[in-house]
């Protein structure tokens, strides 16, 4: 069995094995209904789409916020209520499909709504129960890259909320109909941004357990889930780094759930981008007064917009006080006036930058670049090629099964010869008898014969698609696994994995880091030298043994690609 190692090549044997398999189950009365469950995954459709990352988490976490932020445009509603109430698409769209949304029915037919009226489906509106999904167009960077899915949020007042995210992400099979309706392909997540609060919960692992075994990868790969902890603002003086250190007790406690925790802030990535420079300018004066001043300015949002009176000298008066703070939210002005004094920053531009860098969005979407999007085709084919495992798997068993009948069969008609031919009775109905016993043996024989090859064949094609799933899922745990690895690794045998691994590009010559003229001999040279130095490196107990074992098996895979083009 040759593996696959280019996008190109492993979406070829996907695509055949989304229409061999369907093919096979049916040629069987006994698999027959279960090719309809495999053709209904939609499995080259799906392969086909753009990749989505599903925005899953509790009500009022700030999923939208965020949502909002990644994605560079003020598209999805926010508020203080639970205002998310439909599965909400977020897709790259130009001119006046902007400015308007698309609402699909639960009855199969879809118009165009102008924004304005996006009211009508927030809460509990009127328009939500009639409503399958809305779809929202930007003209921005991230959506040319991804799709966006905001879900209603789980532990919701709702029932029918948490219920739509439930069957969005989990492909449940009681919204299997609504889905079949229209734009079903393409309607899963490739990815699950799981977003938190600062503080892990029982129900926050609740939620994970509920999503995890369904949203991530077979087996224990976790490479396409990640979490963000939201509303980290109000964490003391220095609220970032306490961030850091509960991201790390929070990874801890989800038990492995979720591939990296870090915190973002939507809040503080919109006003960053929005706020004007005049805001920003001011509160780098308003850091600047005296200690007193200074704690009674950030003690409440009421402290600070107290009459001028109330301070010794602060160089910012309280109408322009108050219309900031009207104009930002109270837990962005006050760690913005802790940045700027920390800082000593002399601008409000600086402030704004170092704002931006501390909502930490610029850090979700390289993650997201490097562990979803660069790896995207692979990540998504091997979601849709997950869904096909238990047709298949109950498939293979009712062939064995029916293979075990049949040779139970023919040994009744062993049996039955054998009476047949020790019992007394009339000769010419003994003949009749043994006839209908050989042409009922040759009928069973025939039947299992062709149980024996359908079976094999199916188990053939589910083998070369699993070592495939198999190969390239321990590539995305691999690369996974090196970005979390401590710096101690030597950067340049770091880069060497990445490459080999397929980060930088699934083509062999990039794989090996050659260029794309390098001859087979070259190409050769360069795997027996990397497969030589990494198997020094694998040994049973040495560190980071099983990441060069990947990597060595990766190598001899490839080597015997390069053989069979020799020949």
């Amino acid at each position: 069995m040759v593996l696959a190692f280019t996008a190109a090549e492993y979406r070829e044997m996907i695509r055949h094995f989304a229409q061999r398999v369907p093919q096979l189950l049916a040629s069987h009365p006994g698999t027959a209904p279960l090719a309809l469950d495999v053709e209904r995954l939609n499995i080259k459709e799906t392969l086909d789409g753009r990749f989505t990352v599903a925005v899953v988490g509790q009500m009022r976490v700030g999923k939208s916020t965020l949502l909002n932020a990644l994605m560079g445009r003020d598209l999805a509603p926010t508020g203080v209520n639970e205002t998310t109430a439909t599965i909400n698409w977020f897709r790259y769209g130009e001119g006046a499909l902007c400015e308007r949304f698309r609402v699909h029915w639960a009855d199969g037919t879809s118009d165009d709504q102008p924004l304005g009226a996006i009211n009508e489906w927030l809460g509990d509106g009127a328009q939500v129960a009639r409503t399958r999904q809305l779809d929202f167009f930007a003209a921005t960077e991230f959506l040319r890259t991804a799709n966006l899915v905001d879900t209603p949020g789980t532990r919701s007042t709702l029932d029918a909320h948490e219920g739509a995210t439930r069957g969005f992400v989990l492909d449940d099979d009681r919204m299997l109909a609504a889905q079949e309706a229209t734009h079903h392909s393409g309607s899963k997540a490739d990815a699950v941004l799981y977003v938190l609060n600062p503080v892990a919960r029982e129900t926050d692992r609740d939620m994970l357990g509920m999503f995890g075994d369904k949203t991530r990868m077979a087996g224990a790969s976790i490479h396409n889930s990640l979490a963000a902890v939201q509303k980290w603002e109000n964490l003391g003086e220095d609220a970032l780094g306490a961030a850091f250190e509960k991201c790390a007790r929070i990874q801890q406690q989800l038990d492995g759930k979720v591939a990296l925790v870090m915190p973002t802030s939507g809040l503080m990535a919109n006003h960053a981008a929005r706020l004007p420079a005049e805001i920003w300018s001011q509160l780098v004066l308003l850091a600047q007064t005296s200690a007193q001043d200074f704690a009674d300015l950030t003690e409440s949002a009421d402290f600070f917009r107290e009459p001028d009176s109330t301070f010794g000298d602060v160089p910012v008066l309280q109408g322009a006080r108050k219309a900031l703070s009207e104009k930002a939210a109270w837990p962005v002005v006050r760690f913005a006036l802790r940045e700027a004094r920390r800082h000593k920053f002399a601008t409000g531009e600086q402030l704004r930058n170092s704002i931006h860098e501390a909502s930490g969005i610029d850090r979700l979407r390289r993650v997201l670049a490097e562990r979803f999007f660069a790896q995207a085709e692979l990540i998504k084919a091997n979601t849709v090629l997950r869904r096909a495992w238990d047709p298949c798997a109950v498939g293979l068993a009712r062939l064995r099964t029916a293979e075990e009948d049949r040779r139970v069969d023919l040994d009744s008609s062993r049996a039955c010869s054998r009476v047949l031919d020790s019992a007394v009775m009339d000769e010419s109905a003994r003949a009749i008898l043994k006839a209908y016993v050989v042409r009922s043996r040759a009928a069973v024989e025939s039947d299992l014969a062709a149980v024996v090859r359908l079976r094999g064949d199916l188990d053939d094609v589910r083998d070369a698609a699993r070592a495939n799933y198999e190969a390239l899922d321990g590539d995305m745990r691999m690369i996974e696994a090196l970005s979390d690895l401590p710096r101690g690794m030597d950067e340049g045998e770091r880069g060497r994995l990445r490459h080999l691994l397929g980060l930088y590009g699934t083509e062999l010559h990039t794989r090996l880091m050659l260029p794309g003229d390098a001859s087979l001999a070259a190409r050769v040279a360069q795997a027996e030298a990397l497969l030589q130095r990494w198997q020094r490196l694998s040994v049973r107990g040495a560190t980071h043994a099983d990441l060069y074992q990947h990597a060595c098996d990766r190598l001899s895979a490839m080597l015997d690609v390069f053989d069979s083009l020799s020949q």
